[in-house]
């Protein structure tokens, strides 16, 4: 297959989902056996943690290290074992030699991608890439569809954009189904009892769904029907229109250490269903839940584990609750409820602020609120010098009302403020601006689905913007998600950009716009609609510093034949014409070096790095800005 059909077709797929390694010891239930079906449920994770096969060094190597580097074909129907013998040449399909699928590029348009019916050999599919699953005269297409199979390791595909299901598992025991992304599917709403989920599990018992990540699927995230004994961990489950996991009449499952972020119904759901363990009792780990503290403002930890359990249903319950920790402070978020705060000049600071005197090392303290900026900015100061910090607040709502915009943070003509791990999202308009503010700095927010409701003007949509604002710092924020940028700078110069998360964006994850002299390392940049990074009218910008630069989710697309030493790619990677990162870095899978993988360092305040460890997306949906447009 020629490069350009693979880069074209991986555009806006790869979503990297790291750092949540899952042992199978972490599953072992250790719970008194008090009748045949508790004995059945530890069976179920016995057989998962004595499986020969499951998570082997030659897996995890093929996982983690080995890129997809798919071949274009048709779809794949295969009947029965001799049909699959016949089909594969790799493998003999027992346990040591299983058979195996890999590496192809399936359009599932007309078919299921990879249909797999009534076999119990032994297979891996792996690296592939299947999409565009449709439906023709009632029949719908799957990614990749298992009925009636056992023994089958379905591992690193890339499963995403289909209308309906991206991994569906019928009638189907013993299967596994680990770090695949099945994101972006049936997003195309079809009429009917289609679920469209990323993945599905529909009467199928014993399986075991770990390490995927499942993003902005129509429904839910992973879904199971009348299926039993199953073991769900470590997958990333955000963002999607209904819940993360839906339960439904399906008994006896694990479901732990998942992540579960900005669902739009819940963040998970079980009914009709019994003796599910939405915690593992025998290590006291549950999952990690986006809406926590606003649930349980005020619940303490212990850095590991929430105090208060959380409620997933009336009378279902996650025990063990995983604390998200902003790499700073365990101190949850207690926002208390406050009306919009607006501020002009140093002397109503100093009358506002009941903490600090305004010089470096007293800085005044604004902290601690909730704000509702749907009638005027979150918080807006104007005309100050004086040393501030503002932290800790949740603001969000930002609208606009005669031709008035209203941000969620906003510094106007301002010097010596920092701020500092805010929650600056769910705005119409920019989560934090800058105008004509020198020597701030910006840093440990989490600025994201800002601008999701396109306004009419001259409005930008960023998750931050700097605006004719110079020497500032902007570090180790998440701006995901945002209607334009994640990051934009405008008529900005001498600024530092390091250490952001600026990833599934509609536009670009950062955007320079005649702005010189800034210097942009050790960011991540993965899945933005239109490019990467974009940088027009602007000069003397440093994409690296000499020996680090950026790290790009499309890298290895757009260069495949590029080499590393683990840190550094050798080929620079192109911004726009002319302008380069001659460092970008190697994004490592958490196994082989560092701790530099995608998503590290930054998160969402009082969550932890792990929980974008994939990243953490949500599809886009509207219309995308053709181009920025100045105020």
């Amino acid at each position: 297959m020629k490069n350009s059909k693979f880069r074209n077709k991986m555009i806006g797929i790869e979503v990297i989902f790291i750092g949540v390694i899952i042992m199978a010891n972490l599953i072992e239930v250790n719970n008194p056996i008090t009748n045949t079906n508790d004995q059945k449920l530890l069976d179920s994770n016995l057989i998962i943690k004595n499986e020969e096969e499951f998570l082997s060094e030659n897996d995890k190597e093929t996982i983690n290290n080995a890129p997809i580097s798919a071949i274009g074909d048709d779809p794949i129907s295969i009947s029965g074992n001799v049909a699959l013998a016949a089909f594969c040449t790799h493998g003999s399909g027992i346990p040591g030699d299983p058979y195996i699928i890999e590496g192809y590029e399936i359009d599932a348009s007309t078919a299921h991608g990879i249909c797999i019916d009534n076999t119990d050999a032994y297979l891996t599919i792996q690296n592939c890439i299947i999409e565009n699953g449709s439906f023709i005269d009632d029949n719908y297409f799957f990614g990749i569809h298992l009925f009636s199979c056992s023994n089958v390791k379905i591992f690193n595909n890339t499963v995403s954009n289909n209308n309906n299901e991206g991994i569906r598992i019928y009638d189907s025991n013993h299967i596994t189904i680990s770090g695949n992304n099945c994101s972006n599917n049936g997003m195309t709403q079809i009429v009917g009892f289609i679920t469209n989920d990323g993945i599905l599990l529909e009467s199928s018992d014993y399986n075991t769904v770990s390490n995927n990540t499942c993003l902005s699927n129509f429904n839910d995230g992973i879904g199971l029907q009348r299926s039993n004994f199953n073991t769900v961990v470590g997958n990333n489950c955000s963002f999607n229109n209904k819940e993360g996991i839906e339960v439904e009449s399906s008994n006896y499952t694990i479901i732990t250490e998942n992540f579960f972020l900005n669902n739009l119904e819940d963040q998970a759901n079980s009914f009709d269903s019994n003796n599910n363990q939405w915690y593992n009792n025998s290590n006291s780990i549950g999952n990690y839940w986006g809406d926590y503290r606003v649930r349980y403002p005020g619940a303490t930890n212990d850095g590991i584990i929430w105090d208060t359990p959380y409620e997933i249903t009336a009378g279902v319950f996650d025990e063990y609750p995983l604390v998200m920790n902003d790499g700073e402070s365990n101190t949850p978020i207690v926002a208390e409820i406050h009306a919009p705060i607006a501020i002009n000049g140093n002397a109503e600071l100093a009358s506002f602020c009941s903490e600090g005197s305004g010089t470096s090392n007293d800085p005044y303290i604004i902290e601690g609120y909730k704000i509702d900026a749907s009638t005027a900015h979150g918080i807006v100061i104007d005309h100050t010098d004086a040393y501030l910090i503002i932290r800790d607040c949740i603001i969000e709502n930002g609208s606009f009302i005669n031709d008035n915009y209203f941000y969620g943070i906003y510094l106007f003509s301002c010097s010596n403020v920092k701020i500092m791990n805010n929650i600056v999202a769910n705005n119409n308009n920019e989560g934090i601006r800058l105008y004509l503010s020198n020597y701030n700095t910006i840093s440990g927010n989490y600025c994201s689905n800002n601008g999701m409701t396109q306004t009419v003007g001259f409005i930008t949509n960023d998750g931050i913007l700097l605006e004719s604002s110079d020497y500032n710092i902007v570090s180790n924020n998440t701006c995901l998600n945002n209607f334009n940028d994640g990051i934009g700078l405008q008529r900005s110069n001498y600024n530092t950009v390091v250490g952001n998360n600026c990833s599934f964006n509609n536009k670009e994850g950062i955007e320079l716009e005649s702005s010189n002299n800034t210097t942009i390392t050790e960011n991540y940049f993965i899945n933005n609609q239109e490019n990467q990074a974009n940088s027009f009218d602007s000069n003397n910008n440093q994409w690296d510093n000499g020996s680090i630069g950026n790290y790009w989710g499309d890298y290895e697309v757009r260069y495949p034949d590029a080499t590393n030493n683990g840190v550094v790619w050798d080929t620079p990677y192109e911004i726009a014409a002319g302008i380069f990162d001659e460092y970008p870095l190697v994004m490592n899978d958490g196994e082989n070096t560092g701790n530099n993988g995608p998503f590290s360092g930054f998160n969402i305040p009082g969550y932890p790095m792990e929980v974008f460890l994939a990243i953490f997306a949500i599809s886009t949906i509207g219309i995308i800005i053709s181009s920025k447009k100045h105020r």
